[in-house]
């Protein structure tokens, strides 16, 4: 089970905040926003309250399986190989689910919810809008109109410009035939993480994005805290001489902050 399940990409969980849910039924998580910057305390050593405020996005897990039998004749010739074969296929079937509902929910919507760089042909990713990406983001906001401060780690990339990626993140100096006057080191040589999926859409569209643990871009909520599927064996009923097997896996997925991801695309 586990083999067949982890040996699909699982870069969803490099953007995605998990949390675990005790049922199926829909959680509202709260953040707290309002004018919570310190001010300088008087000669009194009154404190001033501060005007909370909150934003709240909900989230909720799914139930998903698949069954599978398996004939006596098969179980007998096979030595029960098949029985090893058919949960790597349940474990892999899982994680695909797991990546479709991912991929999809983040890219839904995608281009009015997340910050973003106006859509244009100079986006296309190049060593220039990585540049413009990285100066953008770090003048974002949050909702109370401060700087955001936080420092983008996540370079998210369709796997076509996955190796592009890595070729600017690993080089140390930049090799131009251009006679005008410019540095000769890549100033942005290892200062991101590349992530590449194969599930995103387009290599036309990439994103900078925080880690996780600052702003998450995404959340996945598992149930009881399972992030791996449950495979079950039985026999088969009654009038059929085999097993079946059952997996089945719970999990939802949401959007997260909107500053998790600041967007870059060419249209």
């Amino acid at each position: 089970l586990l083999n067949g399940f982890t040996a699909v990409e699982s870069n969803w969980d490099r953007i995605a905040s998990v949390r675990s849910v005790s049922d199926y039924k829909s959680v509202t998580g709260v953040r707290v926003t309002g004018g919570f910057e310190f001010e300088q305390v008087g000669p009194t050593g009154e404190l001033k309250s501060a005007d909370a405020g909150e934003e709240s996005r909900s989230i909720k897990a799914d139930l998903y399986g698949r069954l599978s039998s398996i004939s006596m004749v098969d179980l007998v010739n096979d030595d029960l190989g098949a029985l090893t074969q058919v949960s790597a296929r349940l474990g892999r079937g899982a994680a695909l689910k797991l990546n479709k509902v991912f991929w999809a929910a983040f890219e839904a919507s995608n281009a009015t919810y997340f910050a973003k760089e106006t859509a244009a042909a100079g986006n296309a990713f190049s060593l220039t809008s990585l540049k413009t990406a990285a100066a953008s983001y770090r003048k974002l906001k949050d909702g109370d109109g401060n700087v955001l401060g936080v420092t983008p780690r996540i370079l998210l990339v369709h796997s076509d410009l996955e190796i592009p990626a890595a070729e600017i993140m690993s080089s140390s100096l930049l090799i131009t035939g251009s006679d005008t006057v410019r540095g000769n080191a890549n100033v942005l040589a290892g200062r991101y993480q590349v992530v590449g999926s194969s599930y995103l859409s387009s290599s036309s569209t990439w994103w900078l994005c925080a880690d996780p643990m600052d702003l998450p871009a995404m959340e996945v909520a598992f149930l009881s805290g399972q992030r791996q599927p449950v495979v079950e064996s039985a026999e088969a009923d009654f009038n059929q001489l085999g097993v079946q097997i059952r997996g089945h896996f719970s999990f939802g997925v949401a959007k997260g902050e909107k500053n998790g991801a600041y967007r870059m695309a060419t249209a």
